[in-house]
């Protein structure tokens, strides 16, 4: 019966964060990757790109991704919520973690240097899509040098019912490595913030 009721308050979703720039970042020779991970298996990270000067602060630069990220993840309705018939959530808290990794311009990430927790319940709907600017929590010394750097990303969420995925011109911009690479495997550090 648990298992019945569970499976009522489950929704399915596809969820697209396209990642468009970092700022300000401190300057460096050294290129930046954004590494996901939503749950305990499914992770990857963007391609490596190195940061250009920004004309906003004097020594910051900005790294501009414009890459794709896509997954699929099931939201459970909150408690309550299945009594309101045929609304959609609200839900649960389920996260992705986005992190900042420094990298040797290919595949391996040499440091984790900031990340951003974000609750796709937020951003459940039939077919949404919001541009949002996210602050990177980093350590002091980023700060110090640049203040609080952002994240800019759109989120694109489907209802898995509501029909189409996303375009093959949508998915073949998809940048995301799922085999666990070395970048992808070094956000283990923030997979407790579930």
């Amino acid at each position: 019966m648990m298992k019945l009721k569970q499976r009522f308050n489950a929704t399915r979703f596809d969820f697209q964060l396209h990642v468009h720039t970092l700022q300000p970042w401190p300057s460096g020779n050294k290129a930046i990757a954004i590494g996901w991970q939503r749950g305990k298996r499914r992770r990857g990270a963007t391609n490596s790109i190195m940061p250009v000067p920004s004309s906003e602060r004097g020594g910051s630069t900005v790294v501009r991704f414009n890459e794709r990220i896509n997954f699929k993840s099931t939201l459970y309705k909150t408690p309550g919520a299945a009594e309101r018939g045929g609304q959609l959530g609200p839900f649960k808290r389920k996260c992705v973690i986005l992190a900042i990794l420094e990298t040797d311009g290919r595949t391996h990430a040499t440091a984790a240097l900031g990340r951003v927790v974000i609750d796709l319940s937020e951003f459940a709907s039939i077919d949404g899509q919001e541009l949002r600017t996210f602050t990177v929590a980093c350590n002091k010394a980023i700060q110090a040098a640049v203040g609080e750097p952002q994240l800019t990303i759109t989120l694109r969420c489907r209802w898995k019912k509501a029909g189409a995925d996303f375009t093959e011109d949508e998915a073949a911009s998809m940048s995301t490595d799922q085999s666990g690479s070395s970048l992808g495997g070094n956000i283990k550090w923030v997979a407790g913030s579930r």
